[in-house]
């Protein structure tokens, strides 16, 4: 075998029959065979070079994280030094603030100022909070966005650490400050269990073929002591049957009120704080400084759904009060309700003993529809909206509105036509000073009082506003007259309407869903139906929730039987005792009015004498 030049490798063969000795080439002797074999030695020689070069990539790659993950590290460490160095910075100025606020009650103790007590109240519970703080900022368990938490979260970091220094055979230490500071949470450990016996016979079929079930556990808080203010946290195990014959659950008799935890005291109180003007916030942080638990926007909303479910029975009773009335107010102002786009209207329906708030969702005539059923074709005293004259029987237009209305044209008058429009709006007051007080008139005083009105409205421009609406209204303006103790006004409610709708406006603004405004219009009835009869509104609430008729408290039988005039005080002393709820913000200086424009002066409210005081019925 020889190799040649060009990688050609020969070999000498013999041949076996002549012995003659000639070259062949290699590829010749070994044939298709040793084609196929060269053919796989260089498949799997490039298969090895792919092989390296895979791996050199992959280690070039490998390479490359390496060294973005150190850089990272790097960035990280820095990252975290520059925090800590701005915790530290913050815990500073905390103790410089603290500090500040110590010498500056330091020296308006030395002082001895009365004037300035309110100012160190403040600087003490200002020192109390930054106490607060620091005793976060120093525990070494305290993390820098603990108190940005979201709602939940805090406890549930805290309850798995807690869990976590259990395993490890050690005691949990408090998240942030220690325990006991301000605004530590309350234990929500049960502190006792009541029991309530399962009921022998079913409730609904006098059964007594009754089989037990699990009894029912539930959380509940109340205030148990009437002499203290601390909330316990209590377990109930109420006892439950299931009776086979109609195949109904009969529960055991507890103080457990259905759809919220909190008892019938504790819910008094919040419904007062909520009616106070006081918004989920704020009530939250009241009951962690003063009883220190913490209650969320949802338990407080579930609270006030409870409540006003308990209250069903006494909305049906402001309809029969309010319908079995011999006239009733009407009246609407506007209330944005986010479910209608920002429209909305409240609307207060009321007579002498009870006020009923309804906030709908426009001021069409639907509510005469859904709510107000119960007032189509009822004598009331409204203003100048046209849909009343449409629904209602009897209107009585309010007097007020139209002298309020002339007496701003006048002041804006100018011109020729301003001594005239002067002139009718003194005669148009003088003779509503007449009228006021009157109780009833036959029909020749009211066809006189209604010519008297017209003349003055014909003397007026043609197309003035003034005049319109005197003729308009027509005969609406002396129906008062026709009915005892029947105001020539609307006062009564516009002030149901400041001191309801009006206050809740101003304090929460908007009404996000159609159960919230239910629930909002209840709570804000039954405040002042409370208030209208002179009974306290926590007391009632209280007896109400647990169990007592309120035909029994509101004396609904009296009033809807029709008492008589003599019985029912006039309506000037229910506004007089309305005006004292409400919130009166300070009013700018008036303008000098026209020296034509004085007309007679407007009479004040006479006091609510002690003896006639708003009376509860028998």
């Amino acid at each position: 075998m020889r190799h040649l030049p060009g990688g050609r490798t020969v070999a000498d063969v013999i041949c076996p029959r002549c012995s003659h000795c000639f070259p062949v080439e290699f590829s010749e002797v070994l044939g298709k065979e040793g084609l196929a074999l060269r053919n796989e030695i260089a498949r799997l020689v490039r298969a090895m070079a792919g092989i390296e070069d895979d791996t050199e990539r992959a280690i070039a790659l490998a390479d490359q994280r390496a060294e973005a993950a150190r850089s990272k590290s790097a960035a990280d460490v820095a990252a975290s030094r520059a925090d800590m160095s701005h915790f530290r910075d913050r815990a500073e100025r905390v103790e410089a603030a603290l500090a500040d606020a110590e010498r500056r009650l330091a020296e308006l103790s030395d002082g001895h100022n009365p004037a300035d007590a309110a100012l160190i109240a403040f600087l003490r519970a200002r020192i109390k909070d930054l106490e607060a703080k620091i005793a976060y900022y120093e525990n070494a368990n305290s993390r820098g966005g603990m108190p940005s938490l979201r709602k939940g979260q805090a406890k549930r970091m805290e309850v798995q650490r807690a869990r976590s220094c259990r395993r490890n055979g050690g005691t949990a230490a408090p998240f942030g400050a220690s325990m006991g500071h301000a605004g530590a949470s309350h234990h929500a450990k049960p502190e006792r269990t009541d029991f309530y016996k399962a009921p022998g016979r079913c409730s609904h079929c006098d059964s007594a073929a009754v089989r037990g079930l699990r009894p029912l556990n539930k959380v509940y808080r109340e205030f148990t002591d009437p002499g203290t203010n601390v909330l316990h946290t209590l377990m109930l195990s109420i006892g439950r049957v299931w009776c086979p014959r109609c195949c109904r659950v009969t529960i055991a008799e507890s103080p457990s009120i259905e759809g919220t935890w909190y008892g019938a005291v504790a819910l008094s109180r919040l419904v007062a704080l909520y009616l106070a003007r006081g918004v989920d916030r704020e009530t939250a942080r009241l009951l962690d400084t003063l009883y220190g638990f913490e209650a969320g926007a949802n338990s407080l909303w579930n609270a006030r759904r409870a409540v006003v479910r308990r209250l069903g029975p006494f909305m049906a009773l402001l309809e029969e009060l309010i319908a079995a009335s011999t006239y009733c107010h009407l009246d609407e102002t506007r209330y944005p309700r986010a479910d209608c786009g920002g429209k909305g209207h409240a609307w207060a329906a009321a007579c002498r003993w009870a006020a009923m708030i309804i906030f709908h969702r426009s001021r069409s005539a639907d509510i005469f529809d859904e709510a107000l059923a119960f007032l189509r074709g009822a004598v009331a005293v409204v203003d100048g909206y046209p849909l009343y004259r449409a629904i209602l029987g009897e209107i009585q237009r309010c007097w007020r509105h139209i002298v309020n209305n002339l007496k701003a044209a006048a002041a804006r008058a100018t011109g020729a036509e301003a001594g005239t429009v002067r002139e009718q709006y003194t005669r148009l007051c003088s003779l509503y000073e007449r009228i006021k007080d009157k109780d009833t008139a036959s029909k020749a005083e009211r066809d006189s009082i209604l010519a008297q009105a017209r003349a003055i409205a014909e003397a007026l421009p043609e197309d003035h506003p003034s005049r319109i609406e005197i003729l308009n209204a027509g005969e609406a303006l002396v129906t008062f007259l026709k009915y005892a103790d029947m105001p020539p006004t609307n006062n009564f409610d516009e002030c149901i309407i400041r001191r309801g709708p009006v206050m809740n406006r101003n304090v929460r603004y908007l009404l996000r869903t159609e159960e919230g405004a239910r629930v909002l219009g209840t709570l804000v009835s039954f405040h002042i139906t409370c208030r209208l009869q002179g009974l306290d509104m926590a007391d009632t609430l209280l007896r109400i929730l647990r169990g007592e008729d309120p035909r029994k408290i509101f004396k609904a039988v009296a009033v809807a039987a029709g008492a008589s005039a003599r019985s029912q005080k006039t309506m000037r002393h229910a506004v007089a005792q309305l005006q004292l709820l409400v919130v009166r913000e300070p009013e700018p200086e008036p303008e000098p009015e026209p020296e034509r424009l004085s007309g007679p002066p407007a009479q004040e409210q006479p006091p609510l004498p002690a003896s006639r005081n708003l009376p509860v019925l028998a």
